[in-house]
This record gives structure tokens, sequence and C-alpha cells, in this order.
């Protein structure tokens, strides 16, 4: 007689639990297709919606955009632009006090026209003659823009690239490596499924945009990533020395590098916390070294700010939250009354005011993933308040990638998540529509 073989249990099949580590990242392997599809496909979508823009709702069809700026216009020549403006920019009646605003890309580049809006011009400016400043001149000057995303699309230029062309291919590369850090980052912490409704959440946020055209967040997104991981793991050196690269791009590498102050305040690793809060101002006062050098003023890049930004430090932090609600109040009142001049109607700050009550909603969250995070994240939003506006507050609650994270972490198995998803797309097509147009999405 055959023995019977022994009943062995099966062994319970388990689901990943949005919060642990995947059985994917403990084997050591991670789909990088997903980040690079979810890439690709933020890409396809913005620059359709940047093509339709410019061909069905053009700025120049509603304004007469040489009102603005004498020089607006389509430049045959972008670098020869460029260098007679650096060669008389102080001539005011050529230039006028906003010499880059409605300039547009033309000659062999044409075709890249609808990319370059408004900021972009001005780094490519950098990149192609450098900083242009006189103290004196009540006008918009390049030295208010940080080096480090010139000096990039400047490398790449020198390898042949066309200049418009080197902009785009650097933004749309770094966009990559940022969204294969945070998937990776995310994947370690939390698992794939908040690994993905992160990226999702962050490539359809209304202002991801920026991450496509010619501007700085891209470089800043992959710093911030680098920095948050490093001090996730208490690198805290590494994570300082992230920031301080970060703060050669915005001030907001500086505010990065706050959230070493708990660490720093609460120990064991006090002395590396505090070295990494020195790195992190680096860049910035590398940047300040050379405007001493080269000006013989250190700040003279909050001096011209004032020209951009004439209530540039007035708002103080009571006045803030007033400042958020009244905003919110404006936006709705230019959706209701479409009589408005065309410029404010049109504009995608109507979305402003609404991305920073979102981000602050969420803010609370950050403490679960590090309470320094926390700080620095809440000085971000409340950071462009300063200037006694909301411009371009979505550009920088984009940036905020905390959020992002818990975001992620806490809808990946919530109902609410493809709702969200969608509003969030609807106003990155509205956005990304308007800035292939020329509109005011800065």
């Amino acid at each position: 007689m055959i023995a019977p073989e022994p009943i062995v249990a099966a062994e319970p099949v388990t689901k990943p639990v949005v919060g642990q580590p995947s059985t994917e990242h403990i084997a050591g392997r991670i789909a990088w297709q997903e980040p690079v599809l979810a890439w690709f496909l933020s890409r396809l979508v913005c620059i359709v919606a940047i093509i339709v823009g410019s061909a069905l709702f053009p700025i120049e069809r509603r304004l007469d955009v040489r009102r603005a700026n004498p020089s607006a216009g389509v430049q045959s020549d972008l670098p020869g632009f460029f260098h007679s403006y650096a060669e008389g920019f102080r001539d005011l009646k050529r230039f006028g006090t906003q010499p880059m605003i409605f300039v547009s890309v033309g000659g062999s580049e044409a075709w890249l026209r609808p990319f370059v809006h408004w900021d972009a011009i001005w780094w490519l400016s950098i990149a192609e003659v450098g900083y242009v400043a006189d103290p004196q001149l009540k006008a918009e000057q390049n030295i208010v823009f940080y080096p480090l995303f010139p000096l990039c699309i400047r490398a790449i230029n020198k390898l042949g690239v066309p200049l418009v062309l080197a902009s785009l291919l650097i933004v749309n590369g770094l966009m990559l490596l940022a969204t294969c850090l945070l998937y990776r980052l995310v994947v370690q912490r939390s698992g794939i499924a908040a690994a993905r409704w992160t990226l999702a959440f962050w490539l359809t946020f209304p202002s991801a945009l920026f991450g496509v055209v010619p501007y700085s967040e891209a470089l800043l997104a992959v710093l911030s990533v680098l920095a948050m991981q490093a001090l996730l793991e208490q690198k805290y050196i590494s994570s300082g020395l992230w920031c301080g690269l970060a703060a050669a791009i915005k001030n907001q590498g500086v505010i990065i590098g706050g959230a070493l102050i708990v660490p720093f305040l609460t120990g064991p690793r006090r002395g590396r916390a505090l070295i990494g809060m020195v790195c992190s101002g680096l860049g910035l006062l590398a940047y300040m070294g050379f405007l001493y050098h080269q000006y013989g003023d250190p700040f003279l890049f909050v001096t011209i700010q004032k020209a951009w930004r004439p209530n540039l430090g007035n708002p103080n932090p009571m006045e803030w939250s007033w400042l958020l609600i009244s905003s919110s109040l404006d936006s709705l009142r230019l959706l209701l009354l479409p009589n408005r001049p065309p410029i404010d109607f049109y504009s995608g700050r109507i979305l402003d005011p609404w991305l920073g009550w979102w981000m602050i909603l969420w803010l609370p969250s950050v403490k679960r993933l590090h309470p320094g995070l926390v700080i620095s994240s809440a000085v971000m939003i409340l950071l462009p308040l300063s200037t006694g506006t909301v411009c371009s507050l979505g550009r920088y609650v984009w940036i905020i990638l905390p959020i992002f994270v818990v975001m992620g972490e806490r809808l990946a198995n919530s109902g609410w998540r493809w709702p969200i998803v969608m509003v969030s797309t609807c106003g990155l097509l509205w956005q990304t529509f308007l800035y292939g147009g020329g509109w005011q999405i800065i």
C-alpha cells in the first residue's frame, strides 16, 4: 500500500501594500519601462497641446504685442538678436523695459517657436551672451536668473546643437532622469502602486508643462529627488551638496536644504546635518561671489528683481493667507466676467491660487515622510507670496516633490485617484494650450 503524500499548505498570495517596499524592489529589480512610458506619454500630451494652441489661439491675433515690447515678434536670427541686445540693451526706446517679452523664434528653428515663450527666452539669452546688467537701469534684466541651467544649455550648444533645440533636449532628458529617480525613490519606500500614482499626479499637474519647455524646473527636479533620497537615507552631507547645486538654479535649493534643520536639532548626526545645511547654500554663494566680482554687488539679483516684482518683500506672513484668498476670488471673477482684458482672462494664472491651496491641503501629510520636509515644503509655498502676488505660484509648487510622494502613497488605493488625475489633466491641457499660443503662463 502506497502511503499518501503529505499535504503541504499553499503559501498565501499577498498583495503589495502601499507603504511597504515591493517584492520587485526586494529582488533588486525595478520595472523601468513604467516611468519611461509615463515620461513619454506626458511629453506627447503636452507637445500636441502646445502645437494646437499655437495654431488655433496665438496671442498675436488678440493683442498688439509690440505695444509691450518694440522688439517683439519673430527673430529670424535669435542668437544674433541676443548679441544685439547685449550691445545696446540700455537703449530703452529700442528694447523697452521688457526686452524679451513676446520675442519669438524664427529662422531654421522656427518649427520650435511654440515651445519658447516668456522666461524661456531669458534663459536662452544667458546661454548665448551671458549676463547683461546695469544696476541703474529700471528694466527687466537677465541677472535675476541663476546660472546652472543656462550653463547646461550652453554646454550642449557648444557641441554643435542649435540653441533652442539644445535647450529642449536637455530639459526633456533631465525630466526623464527625474521621472526615473522619483519612481525609484517611491518604489523603495512604498511599493510600485504608490510610485505609479506619484508619477501620475506629478506628470499631469497643471504646471507640468514646465518640464517640457525650456525652463529650469526639470534640472531642479533632478536635484530635488537626489537631495530628498539622501535625506531619507540620513546622508545629510550628500543631501546638502545636492541642495547646494540646486541653489545655483533657484533659491529653492537653499530652502530644500532647510529640511536638515530637524536632524540637526534632534540628532544623533548633528554635525553632518550642520555641514549639510552649510553646503546647501554653496550654489547661491558662488553666484553672489560672481556678482560681487563682476558688478561689485553680491545682492544685485535682488535689486534688479524689483523691476519685475515691485512689491517684492512687502507682504508679511499675516498677509499671505489674505493674498491667497483675494487671488482666488479674482480668478473666479476673471472666469465669470469675460469682459476683462484678454491677457487677464485667458491667463493661466487663474489656476495659480487654487494650486497653492491644493498643496497646502496636503502639506500636513508630509510629516509621515520626514518632519524636516514639512518645513521646507511650507516655505516653498510661501516664498512666491513674498512678491505680493501669486504669479508663478504654480511653477513653485510643482517642484515640491515630497507632497506628490505622499499624494501617491495616500491615494494609490483610493477611489478618488482617477477623478483627481482627470481634473488635473484638464488643467494641464488648458495651461499647455495657452502657453503654445504665447499667453501668460509663467
